[in-house]
Protein backbone atom coordinates (compact mmCIF):
# COMPACT_ATOMS: atom_id res chain seq x y z
CA UNK A 1 0.00 0.00 0.00
CA UNK A 2 1.13 3.52 -0.58
CA UNK A 3 1.89 5.82 2.35
CA UNK A 4 -1.13 7.98 1.51
CA UNK A 5 -3.44 4.97 1.49
CA UNK A 6 -1.93 3.73 4.72
CA UNK A 7 -2.49 7.07 6.40
CA UNK A 8 -6.07 7.36 5.15
CA UNK A 9 -6.78 3.77 6.10
CA UNK A 10 -10.31 2.54 5.57
CA UNK A 11 -11.73 6.08 5.72
CA UNK A 12 -12.25 6.64 1.98
CA UNK A 13 -13.86 3.21 1.63
CA UNK A 14 -16.19 3.84 4.54
CA UNK A 15 -17.21 7.18 3.00
CA UNK A 16 -17.81 5.51 -0.39
CA UNK A 17 -19.82 2.75 1.29
CA UNK A 18 -21.94 5.27 3.23
CA UNK A 19 -22.38 7.93 0.52
CA UNK A 20 -25.38 6.40 -1.31
CA UNK A 21 -27.20 6.08 2.02
CA UNK A 22 -26.31 9.67 2.90
CA UNK A 23 -27.76 10.91 -0.38
CA UNK A 24 -30.92 8.86 0.14
CA UNK A 25 -31.24 10.12 3.74
CA UNK A 26 -30.89 13.73 2.62
CA UNK A 27 -33.47 13.30 -0.17
CA UNK A 28 -35.92 11.69 2.24
CA UNK A 29 -35.25 14.31 4.93
CA UNK A 30 -35.78 17.23 2.55
CA UNK A 31 -38.67 15.69 0.65
CA UNK A 32 -40.62 14.24 3.56
CA UNK A 33 -39.44 16.17 6.62
CA UNK A 34 -42.83 15.74 8.31
CA UNK A 35 -42.10 12.03 8.59
CA UNK A 36 -38.37 12.17 9.29
CA UNK A 37 -38.19 14.55 12.23
CA UNK A 38 -38.09 13.47 15.88
CA UNK A 39 -41.78 13.93 16.64
CA UNK A 40 -41.46 12.35 20.08
CA UNK A 41 -38.67 14.66 21.30
CA UNK A 42 -38.87 18.42 21.77
CA UNK A 43 -36.62 20.43 19.46
CA UNK A 44 -34.55 22.02 22.28
CA UNK A 45 -33.60 18.50 23.41
CA UNK A 46 -32.41 17.39 19.97
CA UNK A 47 -30.50 20.66 19.55
CA UNK A 48 -28.91 20.35 22.99
CA UNK A 49 -27.93 16.69 22.69
CA UNK A 50 -26.83 17.19 19.08
CA UNK A 51 -24.65 20.16 20.08
CA UNK A 52 -22.98 18.22 22.90
CA UNK A 53 -22.33 15.22 20.66
CA UNK A 54 -20.96 17.51 17.96
CA UNK A 55 -18.55 19.26 20.33
CA UNK A 56 -17.38 15.93 21.78
CA UNK A 57 -17.00 14.45 18.28
CA UNK A 58 -14.95 17.37 16.97
CA UNK A 59 -12.77 17.35 20.09
CA UNK A 60 -12.14 13.60 19.84
CA UNK A 61 -11.45 13.76 16.11
CA UNK A 62 -9.07 16.73 16.30
CA UNK A 63 -7.17 15.30 19.28
CA UNK A 64 -6.85 11.87 17.63
CA UNK A 65 -5.77 13.42 14.33
CA UNK A 66 -3.06 15.52 16.00
CA UNK A 67 -1.69 12.48 17.85
CA UNK A 68 -1.83 10.33 14.72
CA UNK A 69 -0.07 12.90 12.54
CA UNK A 70 2.85 13.08 14.99
CA UNK A 71 3.09 9.32 15.39
CA UNK A 72 2.67 8.51 11.70
CA UNK A 73 5.52 10.85 10.74
CA UNK A 74 7.74 9.16 13.35
CA UNK A 75 6.65 5.58 12.65
CA UNK A 76 5.30 5.01 16.18
CA UNK A 77 2.42 2.84 17.28
CA UNK A 78 0.07 5.18 19.15
CA UNK A 79 -1.39 3.62 22.30
CA UNK A 80 -2.05 6.68 24.48
CA UNK A 81 -4.40 9.64 24.51
CA UNK A 82 -7.53 8.93 22.46
CA UNK A 83 -5.84 5.75 21.21
CA UNK A 84 -5.64 4.54 24.81
CA UNK A 85 -9.45 4.60 24.91
CA UNK A 86 -10.11 2.87 21.59
CA UNK A 87 -8.06 1.74 18.60
CA UNK A 88 -10.08 3.84 16.14
CA UNK A 89 -10.93 7.17 17.78
CA UNK A 90 -11.24 9.06 14.49
CA UNK A 91 -13.78 6.55 13.16
CA UNK A 92 -15.47 6.54 16.58
CA UNK A 93 -15.79 10.33 16.45
CA UNK A 94 -17.66 10.11 13.14
CA UNK A 95 -19.70 6.95 13.66
CA UNK A 96 -20.69 7.41 17.31
CA UNK A 97 -20.71 11.18 17.76
CA UNK A 98 -20.64 13.37 14.64
CA UNK A 99 -23.10 11.53 12.40
CA UNK A 100 -25.73 11.25 15.17
CA UNK A 101 -25.06 14.88 16.13
CA UNK A 102 -25.66 16.06 12.58
CA UNK A 103 -28.86 14.02 12.40
CA UNK A 104 -30.10 15.50 15.69
CA UNK A 105 -29.15 19.04 14.68
CA UNK A 106 -30.95 18.61 11.35
CA UNK A 107 -33.88 16.91 13.14
CA UNK A 108 -33.61 13.83 10.92
CA UNK A 109 -33.72 10.25 12.18
CA UNK A 110 -32.66 8.87 8.75
CA UNK A 111 -29.37 10.75 9.10
CA UNK A 112 -28.88 9.40 12.63
CA UNK A 113 -29.30 5.87 11.26
CA UNK A 114 -26.33 6.47 8.94
CA UNK A 115 -24.20 5.56 11.96
CA UNK A 116 -25.30 1.94 11.52
CA UNK A 117 -24.41 2.02 7.82
CA UNK A 118 -21.03 3.63 8.55
CA UNK A 119 -20.39 1.03 11.26
CA UNK A 120 -21.14 -1.76 8.76
CA UNK A 121 -18.70 -0.17 6.30
CA UNK A 122 -16.13 0.16 9.07
CA UNK A 123 -16.42 -3.53 10.01
CA UNK A 124 -16.20 -4.60 6.36
CA UNK A 125 -13.16 -2.48 5.54
CA UNK A 126 -11.02 -1.96 8.65
CA UNK A 127 -9.44 -5.42 8.57
CA UNK A 128 -6.85 -4.29 6.04
CA UNK A 129 -5.69 -1.59 8.47
CA UNK A 130 -5.35 -4.14 11.25
CA UNK A 131 -3.23 -6.43 9.06
CA UNK A 132 -1.01 -3.52 8.09
CA UNK A 133 -0.55 -2.51 11.74
CA UNK A 134 0.21 -6.07 12.78
CA UNK A 135 2.81 -6.36 10.03
CA UNK A 136 4.40 -3.06 11.03
CA UNK A 137 4.38 -3.47 14.82
CA UNK A 138 4.03 -7.23 15.46
CA UNK A 139 3.54 -8.33 19.08
CA UNK A 140 3.24 -4.73 20.34
CA UNK A 141 0.18 -4.22 18.15
CA UNK A 142 -1.34 -7.58 19.16
CA UNK A 143 -1.00 -6.65 22.86
CA UNK A 144 -2.53 -3.24 22.18
CA UNK A 145 -5.36 -4.81 20.16
CA UNK A 146 -6.15 -7.20 23.01
CA UNK A 147 -6.22 -4.46 25.64
CA UNK A 148 -8.16 -1.60 24.00
CA UNK A 149 -11.71 -1.42 22.65
CA UNK A 150 -12.06 -1.35 18.89
CA UNK A 151 -14.48 1.56 18.54
CA UNK A 152 -16.16 2.47 21.82
CA UNK A 153 -13.93 5.15 23.38
CA UNK A 154 -14.18 3.96 26.97
CA UNK A 155 -11.62 2.35 29.24
CA UNK A 156 -11.73 -1.42 29.25
CA UNK A 157 -11.97 -2.84 32.72
CA UNK A 158 -10.56 -6.29 33.19
CA UNK A 159 -12.32 -8.57 35.61
CA UNK A 160 -10.48 -11.45 37.14
CA UNK A 161 -11.60 -14.58 35.39
CA UNK A 162 -12.30 -17.45 37.68
CA UNK A 163 -12.99 -20.80 36.21
CA UNK A 164 -16.09 -22.42 37.65
CA UNK A 165 -16.11 -26.13 37.35
CA UNK A 166 -18.98 -28.40 38.20
CA UNK A 167 -18.38 -31.84 39.49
Amino acid sequence: MSTTRSFLGAGPGIVAFTLPFLVASMVVTVGWHDTTHFAFVRRPVTLGVGSVLFILGVALYVRALRVLLRAFASGWLVTTGPYGLCRNPMYAAWILLLVPAIGLLLDSWPIVTLSFVAYAGFKLLVGREYLELEQAFGPAYRRYEASVNELLPLPRWRHARHAHHRA
